[in-house]
């Protein structure tokens, strides 16, 4: 199997994809902080759910997920829990319980998302790296039937991206030597220089939070995951291309 980004061979053993924005759409994420926000005001008032709102990405009347996608829960609900001077073990309760709407479908793939991971799933090890929670992040790719080997989330090594760490310890899991034989798949800054900062092979994709510029920094940069071109070789004679 042969891989290939705008018209590039990429050869790598090691596939690292993020998940929001590069594999799944960001919709849900408005819905699900606005289920937070619901319940913390359930509990704590109008007054408390105003407080929290720019926490939780809403300014301006307006959800911003960019705010959301560079922090971790941990952070969002440490400092939700330090604004409303309330235990953070409380505000993670309220967090699990915004969470259950997952089990409606708030989430869905990108195009593509499925067929490349499936494809890649084939030959090489993939792996999602996210800032989000690996159990959570392990649902809502499950329910979508997007293949991979592993799920590293903020609370798998307790550090999270742009930590290059990251990388040298999915590594480690695989086996993998040489840094150049892996690849970071992102539509982020952090993504790309979670990559860089390893010395990994980067490739943004426009399908998410950044532009052109905001990816300026990597290595390839593509429309989204189903601009990756994958080439398997049935046998010397017959090729085939997805």
């Amino acid at each position: 199997m042969k891989v290939f980004i705008n018209d590039t061979p990429i050869k790598a053993k090691l596939w690292i994809f993020d998940k929001d924005g590069t594999l799944v759409s960001l919709d849900g994420w408005a819905r699900i902080m606005d289920k937070r926000l619901k319940l913390i005001k359930q509990k704590y008032g109008d007054h408390a759910m105003e407080m929290v709102k720019p926490v939780l990405g809403f300014k301006g009347g307006k959800f911003d997920i960019k705010h959301i996608l560079y922090t971790t829960r941990d952070e969002t609900s440490r400092e939700c829990a330090k604004i409303l001077k309330r235990p953070q073990s409380e505000i993670l309760s309220i967090f699990k319980e915004a969470d259950k709407i997952l089990n409606h479908g708030v989430f869905t793939p990108i195009k593509g998302a499925k067929r490349v991971l499936s494809m890649l799933y084939k030959s090489f090890n993939v792996v999602i790296l996210t800032n989000d929670l690996e159990k959570r992040t392990s649902k809502i790719l499950n329910d979508m039937d997007i293949p991979y080997h592993q799920v590293v989330g903020a609370d798998t090594f307790g550090y999270h991206k742009p930590d290059p760490r990251l990388v040298f310890e999915i590594m480690k899991v695989f086996g993998i030597k040489d840094v150049k034989d892996v690849v970071i798949v992102g539509d982020s800054g952090h993504d790309i220089e979670t990559g860089r900062k390893a010395g990994a092979i980067s490739i943004g994709v426009l399908s998410g939070v950044e532009d052109k510029d905001g990816l300026k920094d990597a290595d390839f940069i593509i429309g989204s995951v189903n601009d990756i071109k994958i080439k398997e070789v049935i046998n010397e004679s017959a090729k085939k291309y997805f």
